[in-house]
């Protein structure tokens, strides 16, 4: 954890918190089912990995379509992941595929109502652009992916950081990092200077294979964020 600077207002911890999303079927499968046999093992195992220290957040996938998919559809998997088990319930919504434009602020302050009235006023609202949003998509939700982007031509510098696109709430994801990144010496220099982002996520694979495994280089990003800011990662189980 040496070789990069910290800043007065970062926080340092001993652990970095976890948000991970699961996502059986695109969605959670069925209307009113619960996870399949394979979940119903390892989610329980990723609970438990975080629960003593409450480091790990689980979040339901639903596939919003930029907006255009049925809305009655989109109710039903929240619905779905709040009646699942105790032992495999997430706690919060990370809807894929978002929209941008203001015209869909109405659909998606209802999205939002449905995820906190069944998960409660904590129930976690995850939005996924994967670019800037209009504002009112960030008094709405508690993440956006604001970020999806090749690591080789991402400039930090170029993030949206004003009151209306709190970077407190944005989450940065970054695809194509070099197998060899020195986590120590690049990207967590550049990250400490806007240590209040959210989240973020470095693999190496490919933007069509970002999400499908667990880059080697996990357990180097984690520890190097630790001294950096409490909530670091996002993946897909």
């Amino acid at each position: 954890m040496n070789g990069f600077p910290l800043l007065p207002r970062i926080l340092v911890t001993a652990e970095v918190e976890v948000f991970t999303v699961i996502n059986p079927s695109n969605g959670p499968g069925l209307a009113h089912s619960q996870p399949p046999a394979d979940y119903q093992v390892c989610i329980p195992s990723l609970v438990d990995a975080g629960a003593k220290q409450n480091t790990l957040h689980l979040l339901g996938y639903v596939d919003t379509a930029n907006g255009q998919r049925n809305s009655v559809e989109v109710l039903m998997d929240i619905e779905t992941y709040a009646g699942w088990d105790e032992e495999y319930r997430p706690e919060g919504v990370y809807f894929d595929n978002s929209p941008t434009g203001a015209a869909y602020l109405a659909l998606f302050n209802e999205y939002g109502n449905s995820v906190r009235e069944l998960f409660g006023e904590t129930g976690t609202v995850a939005l996924n652009p994967s670019a800037v949003p209009d504002s009112g998509y960030f008094t709405l939700s508690d993440l956006i992916v604001t970020v999806n982007e090749d690591y080789n031509i991402f400039n930090f510098a170029n993030l949206p950081l004003s009151p209306s696109t709190p970077v407190e709430k944005q989450i940065v994801i970054l695809y194509n990092a070099p197998n060899n990144l020195d986590f120590s010496e690049t990207i967590v220099d550049e990250i400490s200077a806007i240590a209040n982002i959210k989240a973020c996520f470095i693999t190496p694979s490919s933007k069509d294979t970002e999400y499908t495994s667990v880059p080697d280089s996990l357990f180097q990003l984690l520890g190097s964020l630790i001294g950096m800011f409490r909530n670091s990662f996002v993946t897909l189980c």
